[in-house]
């Protein structure tokens, strides 16, 4: 008998798996048959490469950051050059220091220099005899010192006197010393003269310059001149030989030629050459600018075995650079088949990871499957993500965890805890494999994103965002002291100089790695926080985006002054008293089961919001004055009436915009329920009556939707029984609890509940809690005698007083 039965259930059981692996595979050919399905799949598939276009999964990763510390010589695997820049700028300024600089040529007037000594000639020709002439005259064509002897002076008119002679021995000496005097100053004026130059050094040239005539173009390679022929000093000698020279060439003996040459150095020496040239500085720059401009880069090549990055030290800023250089010519010679193997293998993974996540959102949070917008604001937030990471991970900052957290933390707002934990973790993983990252780095990742995410819950004040940043900031700048010391590492800083000498308890040393691990971690646990300061000013962007209402805006909302509140007090007072009453039982009940007691309180208030177009129709609102209004209608207008206070609500509430959480309340707080009453009245009616057509029962209930989470469940379950509770004569608790057992298992049975995720154990718990809650505020209370009766009572009293006395 027993073999008999276990073979019964064995039957059983096959037939059971049977079915149900029949049923899955029925469901998974109606998903795959579905269109919706692929299109979201199509979405996530571009997406996908957004992702792998952001992080460039056609090359390898680059791992090497400044402080990192490999374990062996990192060496070249292929041939590279990188810019060598003291050398490019030395040769550079070199060049600049080459530049021929433009000098303007203005000689006007120049030869008017000339005449002027040629004057003071002519006073000395025109002189009979040497005493004619004053000192002051004379005196110029002497040599110059700073003695004032007696001697010195009788040494300079002896030299005087002779020239005097000279220039009187042929009466032809004055005019060809004119000429030769002219035609000399007249060849120096074409070159220039300046008494030093505009320049310096590294300015260009000090052998040559470029001079031009202000008045004219000219040809540059004839301009080209050197220094000495310009220079002032060196004008002056050249003046007195070429003059010397050409009197010569006159026929007049040297030492004549010398002795009248002579006096007009001495003139020169004590009236200074005119300067004729002006530096142009535009046009030098240009000269300085096109001569660097025209040197090459200087180069360092590297050859496939050269050692980049001693091993066992860490990698400063310099190093990185050169890998990175290395790392780009690598990758610019990556054939085509490595190409696709490495782009095949992140998009493999990225398409995994995304699957992963959607399988996991389609059972756990299916309304992100079921409505495209939401998801497809989640793949835009993940691209962004991933985005700032890229552009904020660099040597120079190293702050990813600021997106990472920001990433889990609006998350979070929007969604479930496990929802944006398995999120963020997929976002964690994309970034450390994309990056090259290690575990370590993925380790700190996760202790920065699961305190993030766990510890949010309700953000009922603007700095809960900070306070659970700063405590998620701890707990990773712990985490990274405790990875740094296991792996010998620093944040973006190197410890194995301090590491190795920790052996050798060399306090500085010591002090030194302490300070660096310190450092590392302290700027990890700041990104941290500073994620929390940057995700509280997002906040109000992150509801507009997500449709959702955290506890601050709530709060707002749930403000009896709030216009719609107002108006509904005034015009349904009965329906306002109401809700207050819905809102304290739903408020209580939601926190019994762990859902969100205020959401529900506040989308209490509003629930009924439409009711005040036509308050008199509604039983809260009737008075004896009015009565029943649906007397005076057939059964189809009161329904009428009483289920377009549900799309009068909805239509009010997106005047008002409320937000579309407390909308949902309003569209949902009566879900597809039946809409009793006038339901079993138009069914009596058409029983009545042969000739009648049947009622339609879908005609008399709400258009729903019913409750998709389980704070909108708790609602309508204290909508319900606080208004049937009020139709009692006696409310009794025994009554009380039974009521609102039959309400629970009605919805239940109706199907009310199916799609809000609410359990039997949690509808259980609420419906103690709103017994308890109900029986509290329903009490029976004893009955006060009026003053008669107290009297009477008082005379009773005294009465059995007496006698019992009387019988003592």
């Amino acid at each position: 008998m027993a073999s008999g039965n276990q073979s019964k259930q064995r039957i059983e059981r096959t037939t059971v798996h049977g079915l149900s692996r029949r049923t899955r595979w029925k469901s998974l050919r109606e998903l795959a048959s579905d269109g919706s399905v692929w299109g979201r799949g199509f979405i996530c598939l571009v997406f996908v490469l957004i992702v792998f276009a952001i992080n460039r999964g056609w090359q390898p990763s680059f791992s090497f950051h400044q402080g990192y510390i490999p374990q062996r010589d990192v060496v070249a695997a292929t041939p590279f050059e990188i810019d060598d820049l003291i050398a490019t700028q030395r040769a550079r300024i070199q060049a600049r220091s080459r530049a021929l600089n433009v000098y303007e040529n203005d000689y006007t007037g120049f030869n008017e220099h000339a005449l002027q000594f040629m004057q003071l000639v002519g006073i000395v020709n025109d002189a009979e005899t040497f005493d004619v002439l004053d000192v002051e005259t004379w005196s110029q064509l002497v040599t110059r010192n700073s003695a004032s002897s007696d001697d010195e002076t009788v040494t300079k008119q002896m030299q005087a006197v002779t020239i005097f002679d000279v220039i009187h021995s042929d009466e032809m000496m004055y005019t060809s010393l004119q000429e030769s005097l002219l035609s000399v100053y007249d060849k120096i004026s074409r070159n220039g003269v300046i008494d030093r130059l505009s320049h310096e050094p590294e300015d260009g040239s000090y052998e040559r310059i470029q001079v031009y005539e202000q008045s004219g173009s000219f040809d540059q390679t004839q301009f080209r001149i050197t220094i000495d022929t310009v220079l002032a000093s060196s004008v002056e000698k050249q003046i007195v030989e070429d003059v010397t020279l050409s009197l010569v060439a006159k026929g007049f003996p040297r030492s004549d030629a010398e002795i009248v040459t002579q006096a007009l150095g001495n003139w020169i020496s004590f009236n200074t050459l005119p300067t004729t040239l002006t530096i142009n500085r535009e046009m030098s720059r240009s000269n300085q600018e096109s001569l660097v401009n025209s040197v090459e880069t200087q180069l360092i090549s590297y050859q496939p075995g050269d050692v980049i990055a001693s091993g066992g030290d860490p990698i400063d800023y310099s190093e990185v650079e050169l890998l990175r250089k290395e790392y780009d010519a690598r990758v610019s010679q990556i054939g085509l088949p490595e190409l696709l193997g490495i782009s095949m293998a992140n998009l493999g993974m990225y398409i995994a990871l995304f699957a992963m996540s959607a399988a996991y959102l389609y059972v756990y949070e299916p309304r992100v499957v079921r409505h495209p917008w939401l998801m497809l604001r989640i793949l835009l937030l993940l691209a962004i993500a991933v985005a700032a990471i890229r552009l904020v991970a660099q040597d120079s900052w190293r702050a990813q965890l600021v997106p990472v957290v920001m990433f889990a933390m609006i998350l979070t707002i929007a969604f479930r805890r496990d929802v944006a934990l398995l999120l963020s973790m997929t976002l964690a993983l994309i970034v450390s494999v994309s990056m090259g990252n290690g575990l370590p780095e993925f380790i700190i990742m996760v202790a920065a994103i699961a305190p993030s995410t766990l510890l949010l819950g309700h953000i009922r004040n603007r700095t809960r965002l900070t306070q659970v940043g700063l405590t998620a900031g701890v707990i990773t700048m712990l985490t990274t002291i405790g990875m740094g010391i296991l792996t010998q590492q620093t944040p973006g800083v190197s410890a194995n100089e301090y590491w190795n000498s920790l052996l050798n308890l060399d306090t500085w040393n010591l002090t030194g790695y302490v300070i660096a691990l310190l450092r590392g971690a302290v700027w990890y646990g700041f990104c941290v926080l500073l994620a929390g300061f940057f995700t509280t000013g997002l906040l109000p962007l992150v509801e507009w985006t997500f449709k959702v209402s955290t506890d601050i805006s709530l709060k707002e909302l749930g403000d009896p002054k709030h216009p719609l509140l107002k108006e509904l007090a005034e015009r349904a007072p009965g329906t306002y008293s109401h809700s207050l009453q819905v809102a304290s039982l739903a408020e209580q009940a939601a926190e019994a089961i762990g859902a969100n007691g205020l959401l529900v309180r506040v989308g209490s208030y509003f629930h009924d919001i439409g009711k005040m177009f036509k308050p008199e129709y509604f039983a809260e609102n009737q008075t004896g004055t009015t009565g029943d209004l649906h007397q005076r209608l057939l059964p189809a207008m009161s329904r009428l009436v009483i289920i377009a206070h549900v799309k009068d609500g909805i239509e009010l509430a997106r005047e008002h915009h409320l937000p579309t959480a407390l909308i949902d309340f309003i569209e949902q707080h009566h879900g597809t329920t039946l809409v009793e009453y006038f339901y079993h009245q138009a069914k009596s009616a058409s029983d009545a009556d042969p000739d009648h057509n049947d009622v339609d029962e879908s005609e008399y209930r709400y258009p729903g939707r019913k409750p998709q989470s389980r704070e909108a469940a708790v609602m309508m379950m204290a909508d319900a029984v606080e208004s049937a509770t009020r139709a009692l004569d006696e409310p009794a608790p025994a009554r009380i609890e039974s009521l609102v057992r039959d309400i629970g298992m009605s919805r239940l049975l109706d199907g009310q509940f199916d799609e809000s995720g609410l359990t039997l154990t949690e509808l259980s718990v609420i419906q103690v809690n709103l017994t308890g809650s109900l029986q509290a505020v329903m009490h029976n209370r004893p009955k006060y005698p009026s003053k008669d009766e107290a009297d009477e009572a008082s005379e009773d009293s005294s009465k059995q007083a007496s006698s019992k006395q009387e019988s003592a």
